[in-house]
């Protein structure tokens, strides 16, 4: 599924200009703390926000699609729909992309992803013998790498940030989906986690998490789901331009334009690597 380009792992954002080069925001620090006053006090504490200011490349992707006159002629013949069969084709191939700029970014031309964004923090799962793997771990280890990859964002952010999804590679979603949790409730661990979990609410398998971490290892990523944390910038969505006559034949070319992945609060994630 591409979860990245059609905004399913994080809020997709398009308010900036198609124009524009790059992207620009702040990275986020919340300052202030109220206190007990007294009647007609004056110096009430003032709450503000201060951030460090970033810029980030926006580029284009483009494709395009065609068909010649005598591929009309044949699907008029075959009472096809030659043209929309081709546009859904180009407008997968630009989700394609855009979904591996949202997991990966770009670093030859500036562009942040998921994976490869220098704030987000990352670490390992614990090491409980023959590697770090869930394949090679119990139900209570897999839980317990769950819980601490979970608890670190409401640790290291004072209880500020509360993170509501996780993202696992397919083959380590299918695990938990099915092996028992080990408590005797026939519960499977994904099933018990979620009922348990005071934070997570939404698990979902992502392909891309698979080698995605240090060493091509698997990784898991856990996360709050808000547009005030991390979004993903598109400054013009997928456009179809009009076609252009080519000797007999008629190209349509198409275009996007992506800014990548920005966060203001990089403690809102959390990536464990090695399950």
């Amino acid at each position: 599924m591409l979860q990245f380009s059609n905004g399913n792992i994080f809020p997709i954002d398009t308010s900036d200009n198609p124009g524009a080069k790059v992207t620009t925001y702040q990275q986020i620090e919340k300052i202030g703390k109220h206190k007990i006053i007294s009647n007609n006090a004056k110096d009430l504490p003032r709450s503000t926000v201060r951030g460090q200011e970033f810029s980030q490349s926006v580029v284009s992707v483009a494709g395009s699609y065609g068909f010649t006159f005598n591929d009309i002629r044949a699907a008029q013949f075959a009472n096809k729909p030659l043209d929309a069969m081709l546009a859904a084709a180009d407008r997968e191939a630009d989700m394609q992309a855009l979904n591996s700029l949202g997991a990966f970014g770009d670093n030859q031309y500036g562009v942040l992803g998921l994976f490869n964004h220098p704030d987000i923090p990352k670490g390992s799962v614990p090491n409980d013998g023959p590697g770090t793997e869930w394949v090679n771990k119990t139900s209570t280890q897999i839980l317990r790498d769950m819980t601490d990859c979970t608890s670190e964002i409401v640790q290291n952010t004072l209880q500020v940030i509360a993170p509501d999804t996780m993202l696992l590679p397919i083959a380590q979603y299918d695990l938990i989906a099915n092996k028992d949790s080990g408590f005797g409730n026939g519960q499977t661990i994904l099933n018990f986690f979620l009922a348990n979990n005071q934070y997570v609410k939404n698990i979902l398998p992502v392909n891309e998490l698979k080698g995605a971490g240090t060493g091509g290892v698997d990784v898991m990523v856990v996360y709050s789901r808000n547009s005030f944390n991390a979004k993903f910038k598109m400054p013009m969505p997928y456009t179809t331009y009009p076609a252009q006559a080519q000797g007999l034949e008629m190209l349509i070319p198409t275009e996007s334009r992506w800014g990548g992945l920005t966060v203001y609060k990089p403690l809102s994630i959390n990536i464990c690597e090695g399950i």
